[in-house]
């Protein structure tokens, strides 16, 4: 997991499967986050094979907690299983999907 910050934006690239150890490792990630003020956040998922329903729970948990403090969750490019998945289980209609980081960072301009 790479982690950069662009502005006041933090972008995160995940590079293995969304599952088990990874999961819990974004999870304090994403905590750390809402911890140092208002988390505006971009999740690129290019290259994550596969997610579990642990991990479409704990973003979808961490969506919600971002949007109480003003802050937002958003998703990249996530690989054709996971668009699938997101999209079998409507959690496609919950965050905002982004085409690339670039578009992701400056939507929060708006």
């Amino acid at each position: 997991m790479e982690s950069i910050r662009q502005g006041t934006v933090d972008v995160l690239t995940l590079v293995e499967a969304l599952t088990g150890d990874v999961a819990i490792a974004l999870e304090k990630k994403l905590g750390f986050f809402a911890e140092q003020g208002v988390p505006r956040v971009v999740i690129n998922m290019q290259q994550v094979p596969v997610l579990d329903s642990s991990a479409l729970e704990f973003l979808l948990t961490a969506k919600e907690d971002y949007e109480r403090r003003g802050g937002n969750l958003k998703l990249v490019s996530p690989s054709a299983l996971c668009r699938h998945i997101l999209e079998i289980t409507g959690l496609d209609l919950q965050f905002e999907i982004l085409a690339d980081n670039k578009t992701a960072v400056g939507s929060f301009a708006r």
